[in-house]
């Protein structure tokens, strides 16, 4: 029953009948539930979905992933190695089939991910710390953002990279926005991007976060560095915000401070994410700051991936 049932999934041509093969495939999978016959189900879902990524049906795929990890964390599985690669060849070949579809059917298929990746993290992180599975699906769902091509993707992508460990892809779109903003702005993508690292940084991670951050700007002025032009102050002080947290100075970074505050006035979003970076990685309290910056304070340190989960 079940291959016959992949089958037709397999060669569904149009969005009636990937949705008339869809709905038999869950029936077949909450049968396979009601028996306790649980392995067999998830993979099941996992090949429904693959089957409908194949066909660029991304609305049927996003709801088999869906179900699929919202079953490992209401059954409490163990994020193994058999559990976590349905997980990631999904988002995997998600990001394989995004460059042949449509524009629109590009953001759709980074939402469906998104929504995949959702799930996956809170099941991932329900079941202990799982740091390395946890990267790699950011990784995934970033850079499922980052291709879609719509206007706000850098920021849902940048969200997911900071908390990823993929330095070079991070850069490199970063990068490919920067440059297509005026030359004076290019420093403003980097600034945003290693302060959101640095604050997304969990405690028992501080130096590890900071070096994943110093790749990214590494990687980051390699492709936008132009000889003609020296550096600005932002980014002089973006390279000793990191010489500061490496060694845990805070003296070097009240000095940095009160040396490159007007570059930091450039966006207010700096001041707050750097607040939460002095917390942080240096153990200072941090300043009030109230209306938007202070919501701003607020949503920082939290994964967004996760946070309405």
């Amino acid at each position: 029953m079940s291959d016959r049932v992949l089958k037709k999934v397999q060669e569904a041509s149009d969005d009636q009948t990937a949705y008339e093969a869809q709905q038999q495939l869950k029936s077949i999978y909450h049968r396979l539930r009601s028996r306790q016959k649980l392995e067999e189900a998830y993979e099941l879902l996992s090949k429904g979905c693959i089957s409908h990524i194949a066909n660029g049906q991304m609305t049927c795929a996003g709801e088999l992933g869906r179900l699929l990890v919202d079953a490992y964390s209401r059954d409490q599985c163990l994020p193994d190695n058999e559990h976590a690669a349905r997980v990631l060849k999904i988002l995997n070949d998600l990001e394989q089939k995004q460059p042949a579809l449509s524009s629109a059917a590009k953001v759709q298929a980074a939402s469906e991910g998104s929504q995949i990746a959702k799930g996956a993290l809170k099941w991932a992180k329900q079941q202990g710390d799982n740091a390395d599975l946890v990267r790699q699906i950011h990784n995934r769902a970033a850079k499922l953002q980052a291709d879609s091509g719509a206007l706000p993707a850098l920021a849902a992508a940048s969200a997911h990279y900071a908390r990823g460990d993929d330095s070079t892809a991070f850069a490199s779109a970063l990068a490919s926005a920067a440059q297509r903003a005026p030359h004076c702005e290019r420093d403003l993508f980097a600034a945003r991007a290693i302060l959101q690292v640095l604050a997304a940084a969990r405690d028992q991670e501080l130096q590890e976060r900071t070096a994943y951050a110093r790749a990214v700007l590494e990687h980051f002025d390699r492709k936008v560095n132009d000889p003609e032009n020296p550096q600005s102050p932002l980014m002089h002080f973006l390279d000793g915000l990191l010489k500061a947290a490496s060694s845990r100075s805070a003296a070097l970074l009240q000095l940095l401070e009160r040396e490159y505050r007007p570059s930091l006035f450039r966006d207010g979003e700096l001041l707050a994410m750097l607040e939460v970076v002095k917390q942080k990685h240096f153990g200072m309290q941090r300043a009030g700051l109230g209306g938007l910056l202070g919501s701003l304070f607020q949503n920082l340190g939290s994964d967004p991936a996760i946070a309405s989960a």
